[in-house]
Order: structure tokens, then sequence, then C-alpha cells
């Protein structure tokens, strides 16, 4: 259709088309369209009859007779797939064609059925065609789609998950979201990598939607392994041109028989409050922008400990004035997708939508922006998400516009293990048991119960081996053998008829390093480290005849040789924590290279210390958090051949978790801060209120900080993770109640160190959490878990309301109960400021969040963001 309507443009204005310098000829093209929508397949040729054109007075056009017309197909970089004139010989003759005035003579029919010179199919992909006319400077090009024909084998599928809504419904308010993966229950096969993803939508036996989208086939990779399932993407439709009823969608590879469908029931709710916003020339811009910043890939990267903040705009792009209001509460609101479609945060949950009437008018070029509340990478039912892609959407209801972004998350098997608690899983182990000459050789394979489920390995792939006694009361031992690197950080699919091979495991009848176990019958337990969680028992009947105490001698030059990848590597250094603006970043210090570590989840329960130093076993990963994308070498660690602490000085604790701080004294850095009081961040001028109005923390202050719970001072070592903590425990202890960007902002934390910290303190019982609504509030162990409610202290987050801000804010809260809203002269009058001292505060207080102005008429006006009027409404008299 594209290139139809290109076609009809330079025959009905013959300028447009490419003529010879200092000519009056052009060329005119006419095109045939594609026997389906927008695009070329196999079976389909392009067919083009070329027309030349005299523009000006009667001419003549000198030409070769032999190669009449050329045509060249390029791809998207430049590269040449054909050239017509390859194989032709033009003879050195010429020809002069007379034209009148104004004549346009038919030239050359052309024909090309999208094979190379060498008769293949050329790749899928945007093509330049350039059709021109031999020796005389005549040329026109157009650009096409075309998908080549793919011989993937019998056993590639299309699964489709169309993504749940936060109403359950679907309907003209959200657009359809589908996750896509290509699952390969067959041989190993080849797949094109430029070939683009078709979707269609059908509904009373009519097509409504038929494109291609900009998801390749097979997401750039070229091969598919047996049982590997590539996740292709999201794809988004928001029903243009559907009516209320049930709608059939059919996505898969354009011009092939492989495509998957599903139906849903759709409700068109009629034309929205702001139909001009809809659309792809709306003139309001929706942005969505992750507090992380890309990794080297072009991804946001989040791991296990981390949260992630959201900002949304609006920026209007049109020279007029743009108006819009609110009706309630959730103006821009946010929710998580994992890749099986799920919703696993929603910004709505447990929130209500109040009523609120708020304009806006916007500018030309103005942009108006919310700031949501961090995420803690938790699920709804409380675990960390598991590793994998995820969807983030902004939405509004009302306005009816959205916009969405990716990121991709590393667990470090937290997620795994809670939400393995259920016992929910599809996936058995089967294993084949043979005896070997220090224990048993077990062949591992994976079945499912469910035919087409999921298995991902999370981290290098590993078999956990747990020995004990047939009733269970004597336990001797527990380690792990890992599978090899082919299943590292991959996604495979398994079946109720094929077995997934892991491989032989080796599990040796020993308790500790060398002695051998009694005869008798054992219990041996087998835990894969992927999900869904899978585990497997196995009784044996042991005899303990066959163990020579030789097989129990391992040479040094053995070291790795059993168990352990190919491409490993043993590697010797020492560790050293660095802080960055958003975390930190655990670094193995080698004699040539620094190594930054982004999994231990092939070892139990160990973790890096600052200065210990070692030889390790490491695999290289490719995930690089994005707080860490400094170090681009990154590695996991799956063995340990020796280890050395650090020597303890002076009696003093090595902290584990220490942390560099190059944070300025107290004073320096609270006392100037008194607008913060009022902040949705907390308040830094507060905890210095706070403490000198308690006799009980009234203790001497210095240039180097102030005493907070019996932390005189700050430490001598600037590495010491205690010293902050200290700092947060004080702060709780005085303002019990505070959530996490309250403490972040009071501490001045970034989201990295305080989650580390907060959970360091919940782990040794200091401290404990409740969810209050959208936030989630913490409480020094000095204060009872069981305690009620209603009894728990709220932190004082108001102002003085002796301050200028404080009164603004009281002003602004008033006059919004009654449903009016001043301008900036109006403040000044009433409280007797002038108008530049109310505008700097104002500045201030939107600078915060706590205010935002809207224009009304010629003025600006003001009232309180929603985030103010929860802080003024939850503090108790």
């Amino acid at each position: 259709m594209l290139v139809t309507l290109v076609a009809l443009i330079l025959i009905a204005i013959p300028s447009a088309s490419v003529a010879a310098e200092d000519s009056n000829f052009s060329l005119s093209l006419q095109i045939d369209e594609p026997t389906i929508e927008d695009w070329y397949i196999a079976g389909d040729a392009l067919t083009i009859n070329l027309a030349i054109i005299n523009l000006g007075n009667a001419d003549s056009l000198i030409s070769n007779p032999t190669c009449p017309v050329a045509l060249l197909a390029h791809d998207a970089l430049g590269n040449l797939l054909y050239d017509s004139l390859q194989d032709s010989t033009c003879r050195q003759q010429s020809r002069g064609t007379d034209f009148a005035a104004g004549e346009q003579i038919e030239w050359a029919n052309i024909e090309w059925d999208f094979k190379d010179n060498s008769n293949e199919w050329i790749n899928s992909g945007d093509i330049t065609i350039t059709v021109s006319v031999p020796e005389t400077g005549l040329s026109s090009s157009f650009d096409i789609q075309w998908q080549s024909p793919l011989f993937l084998g019998d056993g590639i599928e299309i699964q489709l998950t169309p993504a749940q809504t936060q109403s359950g419904t679907y309907d003209s308010a959200n657009p359809l979201f589908v996750s896509i993966q290509l699952v390969n229950l067959g041989e190993e096969t080849i797949a094109d990598k430029d070939c683009r993803i078709q979707i269609k939508a059908k509904q009373n036996e009519s097509i409504i939607h038929n494109k291609l989208t900009n998801l390749r086939c097979a997401n750039n990779q070229e091969v598919i392994s047996q049982f590997e399932i590539i996740n292709l993407g999201w794809l988004e439709w928001n029903f243009e041109g559907a009516e209320s009823g049930n709608i059939l969608i059919e996505i898969g590879f354009a011009g092939q028989q492989l495509f998957s469908n599903f139906s849903l029931d759709y409700s068109d709710l009629g034309s929205p409050l702001y139909p001009q916003l809809l659309g792809n020339n709306s003139p309001l811009v929706t942005e969505l922008f992750l507090s992380h910043p890309t990794g080297p890939n072009g991804i946001v990267i989040t791991g296990t400990g981390d949260s992630l903040g959201f900002s949304s705009t609006y920026t209007n792009t049109h020279v007029e004035d743009l108006f819009f209001s609110f009706q309630n509460t959730c103006r821009m609101e946010i929710f998580v997708l994992n890749q099986r479609g799920n919703i696993v945060y929603d910004s709505r949950d447990n929130r209500e939508c109040r009523a609120l009437n708020v304009d806006h008018i916007l500018e030309e070029n103005e942009m108006l922006t919310f700031t949501h509340a961090d995420w803690g990478m938790t699920d709804r039912q409380g675990c960390n998400i598991l590793t994998g892609d995820y969807l983030v959407v902004v939405e509004s209801d009302e306005l009816r516009v959205h916009a969405s972004a990716l990121f991709h998350h590393v667990d470090d098997g937290s997620g795994q293990i809670c939400n393995a608690e259920e016992g929910d899983t599809p996936i058995n182990i089967s294993t084949e048991v043979q005896e070997s000459n220090n224990g048993y050789s077990v062949g591992v394979s994976l079945l499912s119960e469910v035919d087409g489920i999921g298995l991902y390995f999370n981290g290098p792939c590993k078999v956990i081996v747990s020995l004990s006694s047939i009733d269970g009361e004597q336990h001797f031992g527990e380690y792990f053998e890992l599978c090899g690197a082919d299943q590292s950080q991959l996604q495979y699919v398994i079946s109720s008829e094929n077995l997934f091979e892991i491989g032989q495991i080796n599990i040796s009848m020993t308790e500790g390093e060398n002695t051998v176990l009694e005869p008798g019958e054992y219990e041996i337990t087998l835990t894969l480290n992927s999900w869904p969680y899978a585990e497997e028992k196995i009784i044996v009947d042991w005899n303990n005849n066959s163990i020579e105490e030789d097989d129990f001698q391992t040479s040094s030059d053995d070291i790795g040789s059993e168990g352990i990848p190919s491409n490993s590597q043993i590697v010797s250094g020492s560790w050293s924590y660095i802080t960055t603006e958003s975390g930190g970043c655990w670094i193995l210090n080698t004699n040539s290279q620094q190594l930054l570590l982004t999994d231990t989840s092939a070892l139990s329960n160990w973790q890096p210390e600052p200065h210990l130093s070692g030889t390790y076993g490491v695999l290289s990963n490719a995930n690089v958090w994005s707080e860490c994308s400094t170090w681009e070498n990154s590695i996991s660690v799956i063995t340990i051949y020796d280890e050395t602490k650090p020597p303890v000085e002076n009696n003093q604790e090595i902290d584990n978790n220490a942390e560099v701080s190059d944070a300025p004294s107290v004073i320096e850095e609270y006392a100037p801060v008194a607008i913060s009081a009022i902040t949705s961040v907390s308040v830094l001028s507060l905890l210095l209120v706070t403490i000198v109005s308690n006799e009980a923390w009234r203790i001497p202050a210095s240039q180097f900080g102030l005493t907070i719970i019996g932390l005189i001072g700050r430490t001598h070592e600037t590495t010491d993770g205690r010293y902050q903590r200290g700092r947060l425990m004080g702060y709780l202890t005085a303002n019990p109640g505070c959530h996490f960007r309250a403490l972040m902002g009071a501490l001045s934390m970034s989201n990295g160190q305080i989650t580390h910290h907060l959970k360091v303190l919940e782990e040794e019982d200091n401290l404990w959490r409740r969810k209050d609504g959208r936030l989630v509030r913490y409480y020094p162990a000095t204060i009872s878990f069981n305690t009620p409610e209603d009894e728990l202290p709220i932190p004082a987050l108001t102002p003085d309301p002796n301050s200028l801000q404080g009164k603004i804010l009281r002003l602004l809260d008033h006059d919004g109960e009654m449903g009016t809203y001043p301008t900036q002269s109006d403040l000044a009058d009433r409280l007797e400021k002038s108008q530049q001292l109310i505008s700097h505060h104002l500045r201030t207080l939107q600078k915060y969040g706590l205010v935002e102005k809207t224009r009304g008429g010629l003025k600006h006006r003001y009232h309180l963001t929603k985030e103010a009027v929860f802080l003024l409404n939850n503090v108790r008299p």
C-alpha cells in the first residue's frame, strides 16, 4: 500500500521524480502492490512499469538500447543484494529518442522475484530499490519490506501470552500487550535474524489490523538450540478499528504457516474526554523513565536488593496551549509485567483513587512531571521477582495515553526459593543410578507433567546433592555438581515426551572429606537450581566395599577437572567493595585485571569480604548491573579452592559490608537544609531538631559528626559500614515509622546503600517493617512487632507551622478543600510578603514535589500534590 502511494505521488507530481542534471526528462514509476498488505513474500514479484516524461520543450534523449533499464537492490546497511545488469552484456551503443514537449513514453517493464544473482532468496528486511536508465543520469529509488521464506523444521512453535490488565478486562482505555516466545522442540535449526513478526486481528470475519512489527523472528539470533526458548519481546496494539465483541489475534512469521492465535472479548468505551490527545499525531507526548541507567547493551539491568524508581512526563509539542484535567488522584499510574504476562507490581494496589479535580494548562514545550514511589522489586506475594525481562507501563485511564519501557532483572536465587515454597512444580527429575568406585553415578534428565513448560537456569546450571539417613535424622553433608556451561543463563522448554538431558552426576558416599559411610540404606536428594523448582529423592542400599583409600587422593594438577565447565578459569586475587552513586560493586582484584562479581548462586551461603583473598573457579558472565557498568569483565564464582581472611587488628571485628563514605559531618549536612522538613523524602533538619529537643540524645557534636546510638563520632575506618547503620538506627529511633524514601532523603543515602543496610539490620533483628498503603514503614526493634497498628507512632513530617513554607502549604491545603487555587500574588497578599520571596519558596516546594501549578486564564494557580496531601493528612496532632 505504502509503495503504491509513493508511485502514485511520483506520477501525479512528476517534479518529485529524480531527473538528470540540466535535463528536462524525469522518470515515472508505477509499482504493482504486493498480494498482502505493505510487504512482499515468496511468490510475489516486484513489477515496475517505467515511463520517461519530457517536462520541457521538444528534445531528444540519448540512451543505450542494449541496456534500457537497470534495477539495483540494497539492504538497510547499503550492501548490494541484486544487480540486474551483473550478468548482462551491455554493448557500447547509443540511440536518440525524440520527445515532444510534455510527452510521456512507456520505456520498460521490470519484474524481480527477490532472488540474488546466484538465484538464492535475499535476506528479509527493508530493501531500497533503485531504478535507472543507464548513461542518462535518470534514476529513482523507493523502499519496500521483504520477508524471505524460512525453513525452520517442524519443532518450532510460537507461544503467546496476553498480559493481565488492571481491570481484568480488555477495553479502549488501555492497549493490548502480548508477550511472544519462540520455542524449538525439534533439532537445532537456523533462523533468519532479519525476519519480522506479523500481527493480524480479525473481527466478524474481517481483517481489521494487519502489520509487520519491529520484533525480529528470532531476536537477532541465527541458531536456535533444541528445547531452547527465545523471548522475542512485547507486542502492543491499541485496538484501532475494533468494535465491541470478540477479536481473534494471530501472530507469527509473515508468509509462513508458523502462527499462533488467541481470542479476547473487547469493549469499546466510546470517545474519551480528550480525543485530540489520542493517536500518532497527539500534541501530548508521554514518556517513561527508569531510575537505573542503561547497561552496555542498551537495556536497564537490575539485581536483587535494588529498588527501581519511575518518573513520567507529559510534554506539549504543539504551539497552542494544551488543556486537560484529572478527576481523581490516580493520574499517572505504573504497573509491571513479567514474561508470563502477569502483573507483579501495580502502584494502585492497596490504594484508593480518591476524587480530585485538577486542571492543567501546558504551554508550548512545557513539561508536566510525575515522580512515582520506588519499587522494591518484589511481586504481589512478597517474593523477590525472578530473573527475566520485564515491561513497565505508565498509563492514564482518563486521558487514555501511556508509555512503556523494558528492563532485565537478575535474581540471586532468593526469588526462586520463595516461589518454590508454594510446592507447585510441574518438573520431574528422572534418574538412572549406577554404582561407581566411590559411590554412585546418576544420570539426570528432566520431564514435565505439562507440555510446553518453560525452564530457566538462574546462573550456571547445578545439581545440589544432599545426603542423609533413611529416617532423615542424620545429615551427612551437602555439595553441588555443575551441569556444564551449555545451560548457563538460558531458557528451555520441557515436554512430557522428550527427556531433557542434564548429564551424569557423581555422588560420593562419604561424610566430610574422606570418611566412608557405613553400609546401609541412605536417602539422596537432588535439587536443580532452575525455575520451576525441581527435586528428586533416591533411596540407595549402600555397600562400601568398593571404595579404596586412594580414591580420595587428589593431585593438584586435577583441580577443577571434575564437574567444572570447560570454559571456566581459575583466578587468584583479593576482594574489595566499591560504592557507586546508585549502589555498590564487589571487585576481585587480580594481578592483571579487575573482575566484577555478578553471581554467587553456585555456592551456598558464601559472600566475599573486603581484603579477603583466595583462588577461585569462575565463569565469564554477561550480566552487568547498571550501577557497576564501569567494569566490563564480570564473573560468576562457582568454586573456592582456598581463601585467606584478613587479619583482625586491635580485636576489632571486620565488617563484611563495609562501604566508602565521603559524607560531610552531620551538622554540616543537616543544619542548612531547613526546607527539607516538609519534603516527601523526609526532613534533614528534623533530625537535628529532634535530637536537640530530647535530653537522652543531646550530646556533643563536632565537625566529624554527632553521636548516634552509642556511636561516638565517625570511626577512623572510612570503609566501616557500621557507621552508616548507626546513623540509620539513630534516625529510626528518633523517627519510628519512617518510610524508605524518607530515610533515603534524611540520611543522603543512595537506593543501593540504604537497601543493603536495611537488609542487614533486619536480618540482625534490629528493626522490622510494616506495609502502610503504598508505603513500607520501618520501626526499631525497641518497638514491639505486636504493637496494634493504631498505636504505632508516625513520624512528624509536618513543617514548622511558623515557617513561611509551612504557612504556604497550610493555605494551599485549606484552599484546596474549598476548591479554590490561589495565585502567587494572592499568596503574597495574604501572607504579607513580597512576590519575589513567595516565588522563591514556591519554586522550592515544586522542586520537592509538594506543589504544582496550573494555568487558569492568564495566571498560574498553585495547589498541593497528592504526596503533600498524603503527608499533611497523616500527621498526628
